[in-house]
């Protein structure tokens, strides 16, 4: 089943008024449009081919990321919709082998014969049925309960609540992480290859607070063998902690000025899917009184944040934004200093 089909599903009109009410309760738990895909994606793949080989990777891996992060967000519902489809597929075709077979053989024909013919008439019939099925307000309406059941309730009979936010928590940190992973590794390659830009990091005025060139013992040295070509990104950047909005905000800032990326990062998703992402890793998502300060949501300290899918969509979209200018930003760079 396409997800354009099952978007079309949950858009039907017929659906029953107590199903809509158990499909509303899914839409809190569950991803069920299929929003994480991004045209910035197509377009993030285009700047790509534009940047050198060796700048590509981590933009790559960016993309990797996030396509993975969209199947496993929303395997769940594709799970339950495939299987509830499938089953009354199944019953339709069982339902019309034992019709056709009612009326036996045809004049001359042998067992074999019979088989084929069955089973192609059959599906045939079972076809014609699924799709009558959708027209069918009641039938279209148990298939979709059943569907919308599996999201609800697991094989024991147990709520999938605690399972879905859990879910929804990891989607949360694994969007930050793909968009973290993507400018610190970038950072790190373009710098090495351009280690004059490293002077904008020690030299700003918010930067060098974040970037300062580590002390080298004599020994360090001549692991390096006193050569410091193409390392200078790995000195100043690895080992800084890039989870931290503020250190990826200066470092832009510092090497681009307030530019189009660097106003991307302050917008309000990527503010909160970053404190989001610090509560969820460190506090389990249980809400403190530096995150109700700091992300201003009416909500009470001790209780557990939802990050409802709704908000999982923005968050996903916003970084496959991000990443798209972060690869045009890097692409400036390539190109002013061709």
């Amino acid at each position: 089943m396409t997800t354009e089909k099952i978007e079309d599903l949950y858009n039907h009109s017929n659906i029953y008024p107590e199903v809509k009410a158990l499909s509303d309760q899914v839409k809190k738990r569950f991803i069920v449009a299929f929003e994480l895909r991004s045209k910035h994606i197509t377009e993030t793949e285009k700047l790509i081919q534009l940047l050198p080989n060796h700048l590509q990777e981590a933009p790559l891996s960016f993309l990797a990321a996030m396509n993975a992060i969209s199947d496993a967000a929303c395997l769940p519902q594709r799970i339950a919709y495939g299987q509830a489809w499938q089953q009354a597929e199944s019953a339709t075709f069982i339902h019309a082998l034992h019709r056709i077979n009612k009326k036996g053989f045809l004049p001359g024909e042998n067992q074999e014969e019979a088989n084929a013919r069955v089973i192609k008439q059959a599906n045939t019939l079972a076809s014609k049925e699924m799709k009558a099925l959708v027209n069918s307000e009641t039938r279209f309406n148990q298939v979709f309960k059943q569907s919308i059941e599996t999201l609800l309730f697991d094989c024991f009979g147990q709520s999938t609540e605690q399972a879905a936010r859990e879910l929804r928590y990891q989607t949360v940190v694994a969007i930050w992480s793909s968009l973290e992973v993507l400018i610190k590794d970038q950072l790190i390659q373009i710098i090495n290859w351009k280690p004059e830009l490293a002077k904008k990091l020690t030299t700003d005025e918010i930067a060098k607070k974040r970037f300062e060139l580590p002390k080298l013992t004599y020994e360090e040295l001549e692991d390096r063998n006193f050569n410091f070509q193409n390392c200078m990104g790995d000195m100043l950047i690895k080992q800084r902690d890039a989870s931290d909005l503020l250190t990826l905000k200066a470092a832009i800032g510092a090497i681009w000025g307030k530019n189009e990326l660097y106003k991307r990062l302050d917008t309000p998703e990527i503010r909160l899917l970053n404190l989001q992402r610090h509560l969820i890793v460190h506090r389990r998502g249980v809400v403190d009184k530096k995150y109700l300060s700091q992300s201003s949501e009416s909500l009470t300290e001790g209780e557990h944040i939802e990050a409802l899918p709704s908000t999982l969509v923005k968050y996903f979209r916003a970084t496959a934004d991000v990443g798209k200018i972060a690869c045009s930003s890097f692409l400036e760079i390539c190109q002013s200093n061709s």
